[in-house]
């Protein structure tokens, strides 16, 4: 068994040229070694180190080293030491051999020795050359023939009638002469020609005919006329071939060729009509086949009527075309309708103007008579916040916005609330006015929408606000800061707190309002439910 140490130890050293920490090592202390791989690392340790034996090889498993064992012992004959013979990967041992043990062995490398009939070979050693192969009288070999194969100077023997001694011996030339024994010889074949039939030359001899036999006789066949590619050869009462000068047709003036709408059809040989309503039926007495066509549709039924024949008009019964039969929308959310273009227009698809929307096939409109405002955004507030945005507008094309709120403080404190345009806190005034005279108050980085002084709204009260935003900035080419003007409220549950007017100035003459901030000045102070809507007026 040492060739199989060596042959393992080999592979395991081949292993260890090619990766650093895999393969096979001769270490004191197989711990030494940096990173050793799963079933991939082997080590012969010198000394009796770690619990480990010295001269014992290990394998890493992944967490330690174990002691890997071959056995030496005698084994039964004709065993091999290998894998499973099938299944998943399993340790080594020894065991019968299998098919799959052997590898593919190409048919170069079997260089002596005989094959039997029985695996595809011929079980003989040499052959005997200008001789036919053949199998001996047991089927169990191939082997050369006693005599030439037929293609050689002679012919095996070939019976005629009564004589089955006569064999045709291959003479000079192109002709075949006889020889053999009997009553009759064998028929000598002469001056044979390529693409001719043997035809009898009245002296008992076969020779190459000038044209095709008929039938089964021994006629010779002639061809009469020019023959053109084609034309129709029809064929005599004595079996000769006749050029009909021309293609095959009914009495030599049939169509020549059929065409389907002025293209040529390729020639056939049958003609098949399909068609429902087509009939074709054979007219043995008048030699001919009958095809009948039907005339047409004569009539339509259903949503779109007409009868006769040849051309009609065709008419739409009234209130046949449901909504499903007309074309698809081009898009969501249009109406069908006549456009301003002209009477007698056809009916063309609108597009939603200003104010107009749709909610599933519902057309909804929104300002109009009160007061021409449009619901830019509303937003309610689901859980607790310190600032609502509204953000995407265009002050300078919008002209005016209506900003309206009411607010329940969250904040578990007294608050109060502003607003801010563009997110900017400079360049800002405003300033409130208690209308029972409770005072007055201002801001100077905030554009205030309730009192900011000690009576400022108290934990879990109501604040209410409406102002007018006139955010158009150059209007009739004048430039303008902008203001802002309204009133605001608060309520503690019971009593109102304060009750007054609220108004300020973004002292701003060339940046367009892009955004609006609503803010607390503490966190939480937009309690969950506050609603805060903005809308716009028409221009």
């Amino acid at each position: 068994m040492k060739w199989i140490r060596l042959i393992f130890l080999a592979l395991l050293f081949a292993t260890n040229a090619a990766a650093q920490d895999s393969g096979f090592f001769v270490r004191s202390n197989c711990t030494a070694i940096t990173a050793p791989v799963a079933n991939s690392t082997a080590c012969l340790q010198t000394t009796t180190t770690g619990g480990r034996t010295a001269g014992q090889l290990y394998v890493w498993n992944g967490s330690s080293y174990v002691a890997l064992s071959i056995p030496t012992g005698t084994q039964s004959a004709n065993t091999v030491f290998a894998g499973p013979a099938s299944g998943a990967a399993a340790a080594p041992a020894f065991r019968v051999e299998v098919a799959d043990d052997v590898p593919d062995i190409p048919a170069s490398k079997i260089t002596s020795g005989t094959l039997p009939v029985a695996r595809g070979g011929t079980n003989a050693s040499s052959f005997t050359g200008s001789r036919c192969l053949e199998t001996n009288a047991g089927g169990t070999a191939i082997q050369s023939s006693s005599g030439p194969c037929a293609g050689s100077t002679t012919f095996d023997q070939v019976g005629a009638g009564t004589n089955t001694t006569a064999a045709m011996v291959l003479g000079s030339g192109s002709s075949l002469t006889t020889s053999g024994t009997g009553t009759n010889t064998a028929t000598a074949v002469k001056g044979l020609t390529a693409s001719r039939p043997l035809v009898s030359d009245g002296s008992g001899n076969l020779a190459a005919g000038s044209g095709f036999t008929g039938n089964n006789s021994t006629t010779v066949v002639t061809s009469t006329g020019t023959q053109t590619s084609g034309d129709c050869v029809t064929i005599d009462a004595n079996g000769n071939h006749v050029a009909a000068g021309g293609a095959c047709g009914i009495a030599g003036a049939g169509y020549a060729t059929i065409q389907d709408e002025g293209s040529n059809l390729t020639a056939r040989t049958t003609m098949n009509f399909a068609g429902a309503g087509v009939a074709a039926v054979d007219d043995a007495g008048n030699s001919r086949t009958n095809i009948t066509i039907p005339g047409g549709m004569t009539a339509l039924t259903g949503d779109v009527t007409a009868s006769g024949t040849g051309s009609q008009a065709a008419t739409i019964a009234n209130a046949a075309v449901t909504l499903a039969k007309i074309q698809n929308a081009a898009a969501n959310s249009k109406l069908l309708g006549s456009g301003d273009s002209g009477s007698g227009s056809s009916y063309a698809e609108l597009t939603l103007g200003t104010n107009l929307s749709m909610s599933g096939t519902t057309l909804n409109a929104a300002g109009g008579g009160g007061g021409g405002l449009t619901l830019v955004e509303n937003k309610t507030v689901t859980s607790n916040s310190t600032t609502v945005t509204f953000s995407g507008l265009d002050g300078n094309a919008d002209g005016t916005y209506f900003l309206a709120g009411r607010i329940k403080n969250n904040s578990g404190g007294a608050t109060f609330y502003s607003w801010f345009p563009n997110g900017l806190t400079t360049n800002l005034g405003s300033e409130w006015t208690a209308d029972d005279g409770g005072g007055v108050g201002a801001g100077s980085s905030a554009l205030v929408l309730s009192r900011n002084d000690s009576a400022k709204p108290i934990a879990s009260s109501y604040s209410q606000f409406q102002i007018v935003i006139f955010a158009k900035k150059d209007p009739n080419s004048q430039a303008y800061p902008l203001t802002y003007k309204g009133s605001g409220t608060n309520w503690d549950g019971t009593t109102f707190k304060w009750n007054g007017h609220i108004d300020g100035i973004w002292n701003e003459t060339s940046t367009n309002l892009t955004s609006i901030d609503v803010t607390s000045a503490d966190a939480n102070g937009i309690g969950n439910g506050s609603i805060i809507s903005l809308y716009k007026y028409a221009q």
